[in-house]
C-alpha cells in the first residue's frame, strides 16, 4: 500500500533569530517491508547550507544551517512510501469457533 506523508513544523520567535542549526529526521527509512518512493523538504527561510548524512541508527539526517534573520521557521516534509504488509495469519489457524 502506498502512503503519502506530510509533516509541517512551524517555529515562531518573539525576536528575530540570526542563526539556526536544525538536525532533521523527517525522511522515512528504507526497510524490508518499506520502500521510500520519494521525499522532499521545503524550509523557509531558505537555508544557507544543507548537509546530508546517516544518523546513529542508519536513519537519513539533513542538517539545515540558516543564517538569515527570521521570526518564523517553517519546515515542510513530504514523502511517499510503499509499505509491504505480510499476509496476516488468522487466529487459531482459521479454525471454526464451533
Amino acid at each position: 500500500m502506498i502512503y503519502g506523508l506530510r509533516h509541517l513544523t512551524t517555529y515562531l520567535y518573539e525576536k528575530p533569530v540570526t542563526f539556526a542549526r536544525c538536525a532533521l529526521r523527517l525522511t522515512p527509512q528504507q526497510a524490508d517491508d518499506q520502500r521510500l518512493l520519494s521525499s522532499s523538504l521545503r524550509i523557509t527561510p531558505t537555508p544557507t547550507r544543507l548537509e546530508k548524512h546517516l544518523g546513529q541508527f542508519g536513519e537519513p539526517v539533513v542538517t539545515a544551517i540558516i543564517e538569515t534573520p527570521h521570526k518564523e521557521l517553517k519546515i515542510l516534509a513530504r514523502s511517499q512510501v510503499d509499505v509491504i504488509s505480510p499476509a496476516r495469519e488468522l487466529p487459531l489457524g482459521g479454525l471454526p469457533w464451533e
